[in-house]
C-alpha cells in the first residue's frame, strides 16, 4: 500500500485523506447511534426512557458569548 501512496500526487493524497476522514466520521456516528439505540432499548425494558442533551463532545464549551459581553 505504501508503494501506491508514494505514486500519488499531493492532490490525490489530500483527496484520499478527506475521503478517509469522512468515512471515519460516518462510522463513528453510526456507532454512536447504535449504542444510543441499544441504551434506549434496555431502558424501555426497565420501564424508563433516556434523554440525551446537547450536541458535541463532553467538556466542550459553547462558542456563544455570555450575555452582556
Amino acid at each position: 500500500m505504501k508503494d501506491q501512496l508514494d505514486k500519488m500526487s499531493e492532490e490525490q493524497l489530500k483527496t484520499l485523506i478527506a475521503d478517509a476522514q469522512a468515512l471515519l466520521n460516518k462510522r463513528e456516528q453510526e456507532k454512536k447511534k447504535a449504542a444510543l439505540d441499544q441504551i434506549r432499548k434496555l431502558a424501555a425494558q426497565a420501564g424508563m426512557t433516556v434523554a440525551v442533551k446537547g450536541k458535541g463532545r463532553p467538556g466542550r464549551k459553547s462558542a456563544k458569548k455570555p450575555a452582556g459581553s
